[in-house]
């Protein structure tokens, strides 16, 4: 609520006025962005889904990791303006992550994906669901990996070097493929892995503990290549577009100068 009411104050123009006084509001779909993005991060963490995956349903657990880790943090990065991420930068150690994040890119695709594969291994998933402060804790540090994954696709400051369409689309392709292998075991397993979900009440009786293992991973696996393959659209048609604007500039440019030597001939 206190995000949401800095992020609704910044919006209306509250804390940055232009040369003449007005204030500077925040374009309606980077609103909606943001407000979709911590209404999600809300429903993966405040509701009762969040209760149900971590006690009862395997499936449900791997869908709201899905949204809070692959939709939530796009979401949020794009509805932020660049004026907010300035504000946020002013701070030393802020910019410190920023900066060495945007800078080793391979660094943030690694480590996300890296973690958030360990983390459903079952002697590791096991001890994270038993201690409960231990939990919260790698689920604040995936958080954060995840939005640091994302960064190099968003990167919403223009001090620091972006990457071209091209490396973004091959970014997304590695990190569309970094977590599919653990997916996969998963899926392919034959066997449930995780004792807490066999021991635990069925709230739906015709779905078997392998059953829910099993559609948890396919959650995962869809969740993550939707969004991977709709960021890629909008990657490449921004790429296109650019390309559409630059070529005739550079085309006006020949003929200009062929003109200005026949002139001088």
């Amino acid at each position: 609520l206190a995000i949401l009411g800095w992020y609704i104050a910044a919006a209306r123009g509250v804390f940055l006025k232009n040369a003449s006084g007005d204030a500077i509001r925040v374009p309606k779909r980077k609103m909606l962005s943001f407000f979709l993005g911590i209404a999600l991060f809300y429903l993966a963490v405040g509701s009762p889904l969040h209760i149900i995956g971590h006690f009862f349903m395997f499936s449900v657990h791997m869908l709201t990791m899905a949204v809070l880790y692959f939709i939530v943090p796009p979401l949020i990065l794009y509805g932020m303006t660049d004026w907010m991420y300035r504000s946020l930068l002013s701070l030393g150690i802020l910019r410190g992550v920023y900066a060495f994040f945007s800078r080793h890119v391979a660094i943030s695709l690694v480590l996300f994906n890296l973690l958030l594969s360990f983390y459903h291994f079952p002697f590791i998933f096991a001890f994270f669901k038993e201690y409960q402060i231990a939990g919260s804790l790698i689920h604040g540090i995936l958080l954060f990996t995840a939005f640091m994954n994302w960064l190099p696709i968003v990167q919403p400051s223009e001090e620091l070097p972006k990457l071209s369409e091209a490396k973004k689309i091959v970014y997304l392709f590695v990190d569309a493929l970094a977590l599919m292998p653990a997916c996969v075991l998963i899926l392919f397993s034959g066997v449930p892995l995780y004792e807490s979900y066999v021991n635990a009440p069925q709230l739906i009786p015709w779905l078997s503990e392998l059953a829910d293992q099993q559609l948890g991973s396919i959650f995962m696996i869809l969740t993550q290549e939707i969004v991977y393959m709709v960021v890629l659209v909008i990657v490449i048609y921004q790429w296109a577009r650019r390309e559409q604007q630059v070529t005739p500039e550079v085309h006006n440019l020949i003929l200009l100068e062929n003109n200005s030597g026949r002139l001088r001939h």
